[in-house]
């Protein structure tokens, strides 16, 4: 499946991401939510440059007057309470406005603004871990989670520098490996329809992007 991704110009709502795969991952599920027109996906190229004050403020300032909405989608990393912080401090700093995570503030004349840590501005982790915890565990999905766990654990045995850097991540490309060998990443997994959307574990995320209007 190719899902076509708009260009700037032609959309009124903006999501700005941390990078390539995120794009592909929440272009993907936006398009079976049947939400993706009219958004246009910023890569970031990195958290980092979300959290600088002049980078992001160079990039949200002339767009704030122009469109109806602009959401930021970034990881939680090893830092949860502290992203969300640092994310409401620089809209507080570059609009005026106090935003609240997994939410969205209303100004008129203005677009509206949000901001989504993934999982949770509670858990650590990023968006393969939310995509991970949202596999059930029961049936088919706990049998895979166990065998995923299990060669982790082995490789890890034989050499330690066979560890996951990022437990998530690995899960999540040890699963597709096997699913979607193609192109074991969150992103192309997400555009071969190897997640479920509809499942109860991506609720707080689906909740965050309905705001945004739903196409025929």
């Amino acid at each position: 499946m190719s899902v076509a991704i708009p260009k700037e110009h032609e959309c009124d709502h903006i999501l700005i991401v941390e990078g390539y795969s995120d794009l592909h991952f929440y272009a993907s599920m936006m398009h079976q939510m049947k939400r993706l027109k009219g958004v246009f996906i910023k890569e970031f190229k990195g958290k980092s440059p979300i959290l600088n004050r002049q980078t992001l403020g160079d990039y949200l300032e002339p767009r704030l007057d122009k469109k109806k909405s602009i959401g930021i989608l970034l990881d939680a990393d090893d830092n949860p309470a502290g992203t969300a912080t640092a994310v409401r401090e620089r809209l507080r700093e570059i609009t005026g406005r106090l935003v609240t995570e997994g939410s969205w503030h209303e100004k008129e004349g203005e677009a509206r603004l949000g901001f989504f840590v993934a999982p949770t501005p509670d858990q650590k982790g990023e968006i393969e871990t939310l995509a991970w915890n949202a596999f059930p565990d029961e049936g088919i999905h706990l049998s895979m989670k166990q065998a995923v766990d299990e060669f982790h654990a082995r490789m890890t045995e034989l050499n330690s520098e066979w560890k996951s850097h990022s437990p998530d991540k690995g899960r999540i490309g040890a699963y597709l490996a096997a699913a979607y060998d193609e192109d074991p990443r969150l992103g192309p997994g997400a555009r071969e329809k190897k997640f479920d959307f509809a499942a109860p574990g991506f609720a707080r995320l689906r909740a965050f992007l309905e705001i945004l209007p739903q196409s025929a």
